[in-house]
């Protein structure tokens, strides 16, 4: 099953965009900011729906952290 982590600041928008990927068969996490989740994608990454406005960290600083933290490419 493909994983998806929404990451959103505003509780709504992240429980309808949860709701939408649960019923197209994704595994749903949720984090509202965006340090939050570095810890947790660095172990297995997911699909990602970033914000591009989330307190602490943006969603841009977000996926390059994580990015940095992926194994490159064989």
């Amino acid at each position: 099953m493909k994983r998806a982590l929404v990451v959103d600041d505003a509780p709504i928008v992240s429980e309808v965009v949860a709701g939408y990927l649960g019923r197209a068969g994704f595994a749903v996490d949720e984090a509202g900011d965006g340090p939050a989740p570095v810890a947790r994608s660095a172990a297995q990454p997911p699909d990602l729906v970033p914000d591009l406005a989330l307190p602490g960290m943006d969603g841009l600083e977000r996926s390059a952290a994580a990015s940095a933290r992926a194994a490159p490419p064989l």
